[in-house]
């Protein structure tokens, strides 16, 4: 017989992902059966020591008992890092030219410039941007069809 209570998540977070976690992070869970189907659970124990394979062990409780969830069952994780504010463009929004990423600003009806930026994290289709962006309108689709325009235009003039 399985006590509900003690039903727990164990998931394998790798070495470079390690520091930015710490007990009572919120995770939700799904099954690949039921993908659309979340389990909410919260991170209570996170193992010091890391394996051959640069991996670690982080023990979750989950938050609701459910019979779907018996022992062995694989899922995939998502782990709540913060609730930190952060400027993020989508991902079409951003280009990346000679090593180094842009976004292209208005400076004028149908006037563009292309403004470096330094990116951060990535999550459901939008990018971080950790620098500071002018107070101006960004082309957020096209980005690429714009630069190539832009440099077919410079090249023939």
């Amino acid at each position: 017989r399985i006590n509900p209570a003690n039903l727990h998540v164990k998931l394998t977070v790798f070495e470079n992902d390690a520091s930015k976690l710490s007990v009572g992070q919120k995770v939700m869970c799904s099954t690949n059966s039921k993908p659309d189907v979340q389990y909410n659970a919260t991170v209570r124990i996170i193992t010091p020591s890391i394996g051959e394979d640069r991996s670690m062990d982080v023990y979750c409780d989950l938050t609701i008992f459910n019979r779907d969830l018996v022992p062995g069952t694989f899922l995939n994780a998502s782990i709540e890092l913060n609730r930190a504010t952060v400027t993020a463009v989508p991902e079409e929004a951003l280009v990346k030219w000679e090593n180094q990423y842009f976004v292209f600003v208005e400076e004028k009806k149908n006037q563009f410039r292309l403004t470096p930026v330094t990116t951060g994290n990535t999550h459901e289709g939008f990018i971080e941007i950790k620098s500071t962006l002018p107070p101006k309108a960004i082309v957020t689709k096209n980005a690429y069809t714009l630069l190539m325009k832009m440099k077919n235009t410079s090249d023939e003039g």
